[in-house]
């Protein structure tokens, strides 16, 4: 019978963790000084990924058998593909043939003694998977998602979007602030929310206050400069007789959370005459 080549897949030792996520936690902490400032994936990669002798190690070990090797971007996976006898003399192990049904796209073969890497290897390795997928199933249609759409004016209280993210003891809202003269706001955090935008002097929003209420009697009340070292910001979608109007969509997260269970959440705005929005 026709034997289809195995997949293994080995994790390699990844550097920096614990440094990684106290920088996770600091950077969704709002009074943190380096709150929101995001390491990009590539920054990521460069602080987290193997190092480079790691890496050698591991190539050099596979180059010298017949499988194919594919590294992933960040070096920290290697898939490689080989028959069933290169993968048994590579990894020192025997395999033998599960009966019975498989999941889609699953190995039928399992290691039937513990895997026999040389030290050198092992020392390098966090893991490594002999039941890698031979395919992998096609990913279920997704439902496109539509972006939340603001009313252009006629408010004055900041408007929150549906998409509330809540994860492990933080909140992250969106939401679009409102003028004195009911205008949804168009300026950048730097150019001064609503500043100059209607509603005479004093219109200005100077900060956001963020009201979490969660059951049965908790709250949690932060109030946040409207400066752009504290808040994010895109553009937003606000909707004007049949016609879009450009505005500024707001989005920052609220830590030191204790419960999940029925959250909601208000945000209300503080202009520099010293009203608040309802």
């Amino acid at each position: 019978a026709l034997q289809l080549p195995l997949v293994v897949i080995l994790a390699l030792r990844q550097r920096n963790m614990a440094f990684l996520e106290e920088r996770a936690r600091r950077v969704s902490d709002p009074i943190d000084p380096i709150y929101g400032q995001y390491y990009t994936r590539d920054e990521v990669n460069s602080i987290s990924g193997p190092a480079e002798e790691d890496v050698r190690t591991v190539r050099d070990f596979l180059s010298a058998t017949p499988g194919q090797v594919q590294f992933s971007k960040g070096r920290d996976l290697v898939r490689f593909v080989c028959s069933r006898a290169c993968v048994e003399e590579t990894f020192g192990t025997t395999l033998i043939l599960q009966r019975g049904r498989t999941q889609p796209g699953a190995s039928p073969y399992r290691a039937a003694t513990p895997i026999a890497l040389p030290p050198r290897v092992a020392a390098v390795l966090d893991g490594v998977s002999l039941n890698a997928p031979i395919f992998m199933p096609r990913r279920p249609r997704r439902a496109p998602t539509v972006e939340m759409e603001y009313p252009a004016s006629g408010r004055e209280a900041p408007r929150l979007s549906r998409s509330v993210i809540a994860g492990d003891r933080f909140v992250s809202l969106r939401f679009v602030a409102y003028c004195k003269d009911g205008q949804a706001n168009r300026a950048a955090l730097e150019a001064g929310v609503c500043r100059g935008q209607g509603g005479g002097a004093g219109g200005d929003v100077v900060s956001f206050e963020i009201i979490i209420l969660q059951q049965p009697n908790m709250q949690k009340v932060v109030q946040l400069p409207a400066t752009a070292d504290v808040l994010g910001q895109r553009p937003g979608k606000c909707a004007a007789r049949g016609a879009h109007r450009p505005c500024v969509e707001f989005n920052v997260t609220v830590g030191s959370l204790e419960n999940y269970a029925r959250t909601a959440v208000r945000v209300r705005a503080h202009f520099a005459d010293g009203s608040v929005s309802p």
